[in-house]
């Protein structure tokens, strides 16, 4: 997880993992307001992991430079949501009952506070989820985001940490074209999958 304490260092640490034969995904921490100055060093910092990436291809690219780019494809018109919270994913209290995830346990929110929270809250519909101004969003299908951090912070699953656009929009910037190079490099081995990937990287980069 990338802090503001190791955004810095955030290369060198996953370099020096990877090169010990580690997998080593990796992702931006919540709860953080991120800025300008955070973004350009994330953005430099990305740079080093994917030319290090490039100058070794024997080392498969993990998260987020593995960023999945054909969710631009989709014809939905609400992008659908991005975990699994409240429908793939439950998490159980101590008395057995089911939780969404551990951001909507009472222990976070209190008993009568999660009840009321999950009388509201419909995870299997995905506009419920997203408000109009990130629907705007060119990249909103590519959007990550913590809906139990959403609701703890802000109070509301819709309501995104908006500091983290700059963060987000620096990574899809490297990562499309790291993935276009990456796929370049292999242009005259690529099976009909990558080719599609690449296909989709280059929207990405668009």
């Amino acid at each position: 997880t990338v802090s503001k304490e190791t955004l810095p260092v955030y290369s060198q640490g996953i370099i020096e993992l990877v090169r010990k034969g580690y997998k080593v995904p990796s992702s931006l921490a919540e709860g953080i307001n991120w800025n300008k100055e955070d973004a350009a060093i994330y953005k430099e910092e990305l740079l080093k992991i994917g030319t290090f990436y490039l100058k070794n291809p024997e080392v498969k690219p993990d998260q987020p430079f593995d960023l999945p780019f054909d969710k631009l494809m989709y014809d939905a018109p609400v992008p659908p949501k991005n975990c699994g919270v409240g429908t793939n994913t439950q998490i159980y209290d101590t008395d057995g009952k089911a939780y969404p995830c551990h951001l909507f346990l009472p222990i976070v929110h209190g008993q009568e506070g999660i009840e009321e929270i999950m009388n509201r809250i419909d995870f299997t519909d995905d506009a419920s989820l997203i408000d109009s101004e990130c629907m705007k969003c060119p990249i909103a299908k590519l959007c990550r985001t913590c809906y139990g951090y959403n609701q703890l912070d802000r109070g509301d699953v819709k309501a995104r940490n908006m500091t983290k656009c700059k963060m987000l929009l620096a990574e899809l910037q490297v990562i499309s074209s790291f993935q276009i190079q990456y796929f370049m490099k292999r242009k005259d081995m690529l099976t009909t999958a990558e080719l599609e990937k690449m296909s989709c990287s280059l929207k990405g980069y668009e």
